[in-house]
């Protein structure tokens, strides 16, 4: 920042800054990712499936044996992330306004900066979950597919061997837009989640997660003692306070809603969490500000959290 930038903070004109103070969200990303840490470059995942449900024996028979499997590895990449801003000293000096002004806030704005890039790199898992994996900006789970999808597949066999099609979904065969019949459709589809060995898995929803054009209309639906979709109204909403309303204003698309579980794999891994340093540049006679931070996401599995993109 040099003088001639901001000539009306240095002038005593000025009553009002705006811009500024505007209050910022609490954190989202700690409630939808499990946070962890690493002190190491990488960390790996490995897939694996137990043994299946015993078989049936005749007297007499050898007991049968069977081996667990061993599937492919997913490896959590990290990400830097950087920002600073330079203040030339006359600047420094000359400003009226202090610690109002926009020269000496740059400097605790950089917090605010580093938590919003975590909080939209964070919803990108959602609002780029559905594009197919290997395609720019997807998100595959470990067995090869996008995070939501019809088709995920089982491992069914030793050395990484997958199902050809995929047999699971945590998505539906057409995307819907939030409806009694679609919320019904999507808590059946996650009763029926098996985990690669054919076992049920106890998957409980415990939240909605939904952009903030959803808010109220969701408030409606869940919040109400009689079911809302119905002519008369007469008939008990059996949905009344079943699941956790979570708006969320980082997702980008207006109809997308997402149910996720109390259990789920979804990693948001920190390797350094924000640093902040300053120091003078000598050679310029300027103040310099930065801040610094490495983390990971890796939605690992995607037992434990449904969504649909909407129909729109």
């Amino acid at each position: 920042m040099l003088s001639n930038s901001f000539a009306n903070h240095l002038a005593p004109k000025v009553r009002y800054l705006v811009g500024l103070n505007f209050k910022d969200y609490a954190a989202f990303y700690s409630k939808f990712f499990n946070v962890e840490s690493t002190d190491y470059r990488y960390e790996d995942a490995l897939h694996a499936a137990g043994i299946p449900p015993a078989v049936s024996r005749n007297e007499g028979d050898p007991t049968p044996f069977f081996d667990p499997f061993e599937g492919t590895t997913m490896r959590l990449t990290l990400q830097q992330f950087a920002i600073g801003v330079q203040v030339s000293k006359e600047l420094w000096d000359d400003e009226r306004y202090k610690a109002e002004g926009a020269i000496r806030k740059a400097s605790n704005a950089l917090s605010k900066s580093m938590t919003q890039r975590v909080e939209l790199v964070a919803a990108d898992v959602f609002n780029n979950g559905f594009s197919a994996a290997g395609t720019a900006g997807s998100y595959p789970t470990i067995d090869g597919v996008g995070l939501f999808n019809t088709q995920h597949k089982k491992l069914i066999g030793p050395n990484a061997q997958y199902e050809t099609t995929g047999s699971i979904g945590n998505r539906p065969a057409t995307d819907v837009d939030f409806s009694y019949t679609a919320l019904r459709a999507a808590m059946l589809q996650i009763k029926q989640w098996t985990d690669d060995r054919g076992y049920k898995i106890m998957a409980t929803p415990t939240r909605l997660i939904h952009p903030d054009s959803m808010d109220y209309d969701l408030k409606e639906f869940f919040s109400s003692g009689m079911a809302p979709w119905t002519a008369n109204n007469l008939t008990v909403n059996v949905h009344q306070n079943e699941l956790q309303l979570e708006s969320w204003p980082f997702l980008t698309d207006d109809d997308a809603w997402f149910i996720q579980c109390a259990e789920h794999e979804l990693k948001f891994v920190w390797r350094e969490r924000p640093t902040f340093d300053s120091y003078d540049d000598k050679n310029t006679r300027s103040a310099k500000f930065a801040a610094f931070m490495r983390f990971g996401i890796l939605p690992l599995h995607y037992i434990g959290v449904w969504g649909t993109a909407g129909h729109a």
